[in-house]
């Protein structure tokens, strides 16, 4: 159908333009006509009528041209039949259910379509010897979605277009693998959203959960704040605003590694470490040194394909991520959210490591990679040194030290008395830190 439609355009678009040239030439005639002596009404209307005919006619070829570009656009695109089964795909961060898996065939997830983020997978895709096509998904399309299968968990979701990209868990749906989402660069946020001057209640509250105190006075009594003072103030509040990364989440089949409030107390590396640990597989000491070092070595290959990459020189890469899957058998690393990847202003260069400054469009990608791969360094270093010994490192310690104090400090911000933990019988704060993090098999490094 598609194709006989094609065909048809072709052929009216074809017609149409002979009829633009004839229409032309019969001007050009009429008007030489004109210019000899024929200077009556009829033949001023006669050019006249001609005129407007061949405007019409342009209009015309130029709305068919239109029409064969969506439908070339559209070349790629499917409906999923009223009988499909979509469900939830894993995911350590972002809106709750905004990836979809289609039961018949889970190589792929639907994404809900962003023409960005599709533009630029397409001029990744397209490009000859392109260094990141080795670590972004494939695309294979976009669908409509006409409607969902009785028995999928997703049942209310409205009509809507959704990209088709690789599913970087199609392969492990027997295995217990772990994912965790690495939120990239100085700033979460685009050059244009700095501007926007709309106060939204939402944010306000959102921040006065988590930092109060970063609140003035003024903002306390409009009760309202712009997505920039939200976005930027988070973004100084955790590792993003020193190192351009942070960790937004970590999520087993099981369910999360890492509540939200412990993600955002972490602001320093020395708290980075522990949630690395919690990527790799529980109590499996020789495997984690394998994956670790399998991830690091991955990290510095990204490293090296961004460098070489021509994309990548010319666009600035917010709100990107880098996604973490590790299981028993091994680990990869992709880079994923390209929604407002965009290319930087003619005449403008960045290195992605500089500092940002409004108007540089910098987003110190490079710098906060760099700070993660030393991350898992240090971590690898620790494992490959605890694997010899037959007492937990100086780093497991460290880190459940930092982790207890974590929970002191979140149980004081929330109005506990922890005086009152070890006192007249009650359960000691050590002990209660044991439990939670005994129950999330945090540190299960044992000295047997």
């Amino acid at each position: 159908m598609q194709g006989r439609l094609l065909e048809e355009d072709d052929g009216r678009s074809d017609e149409a333009s002979s009829c633009c040239d004839v229409k032309s030439q019969e001007v050009s005639s009429t008007g030489s006509t004109g210019s000899t002596g024929s200077t009556g009404s009829r033949g001023k209307k006669n050019v006249s009528e001609l005129q407007r005919r061949l405007k019409l006619a342009t209009s015309e070829v130029q709305q068919l041209r239109q029409r064969l570009a969506t439908y070339e656009d559209k070349a790629t695109d499917f409906k999923v039949d009223e009988h499909a089964q979509l469900d939830p795909v894993m995911q350590a961060a972002g809106h709750a259910n905004s990836l979809l898996s289609d039961a018949a065939d889970h190589s792929f997830v639907l994404k809900p379509y962003d023409e960005q983020e599709w533009r630029n997978y397409q001029e990744l895709w397209s490009a000859e010897l392109e260094p990141l096509q080795k670590h972004i998904a494939r695309v294979d399309g976009v669908v409509e979605v006409t409607s969902v299968g009785a028995g999928s968990s997703t049942e209310d979701i409205p009509r809507q277009r959704f990209m088709r990209l690789t599913n970087f868990l199609a392969a492990l749906d027997d295995v217990d693998a772990v994912v965790m989402d690495c939120k990239m660069c100085w700033r979460t946020f685009s050059e244009t959203e700095c501007d926007n001057p709309k106060p939204r209640k939402d944010l306000y509250k959102r921040l006065n959960e988590i930092a109060p105190e970063k609140l003035t006075p003024e903002e306390h009594a409009a009760g309202a704040i712009t997505k920039f003072r939200f976005q930027s103030t988070n973004d100084h509040l955790r590792t993003t605003g020193r190192y351009a990364f942070r960790v937004d989440g970590i999520m087993s089949r099981e369910g999360p590694r890492a509540t939200a409030q412990e993600l955002h107390n972490v602001a320093t590396l020395d708290g980075v470490l522990p949630l690395l640990m919690r990527l790799l597989p529980r109590a499996q000491k020789k495997r984690s040194v394998a994956i670790a070092r399998q991830i690091h070595a991955m990290l510095e290959l990204l490293h090296v394909s961004l460098e070489d990459s021509p994309f990548f020189r010319s666009h600035e890469f917010i709100g990107t991520s880098l996604l973490f899957v590790a299981h028993s058998y091994g680990a990869s690393v992709h880079l994923i959210d390209l929604a407002k990847t965009e290319k930087v202003p003619e005449g403008t260069k960045v290195d992605h490591v500089s500092p940002w400054k409004k108007g540089n469009h910098e987003d110190g990608f490079l710098f906060g990679l760099a700070a993660l791969t030393d991350c898992w360094r240090q971590l690898l270093n620790q494992l490959e040194k605890m694997d010899c010994m037959q007492k937990p490192s100086l780093l497991l310690n460290s880190l459940y030290e930092a982790e207890r104090a974590a929970l002191e400090d979140g149980l004081r911000r929330h109005g506990v008395n922890v005086t009152h933990y070890g006192v007249n019988g009650a359960k000691p704060l050590q002990e209660l830190h044991r439990e939670i993090y005994k129950s999330k098999d945090v540190i299960t490094y044992s000295s047997t």
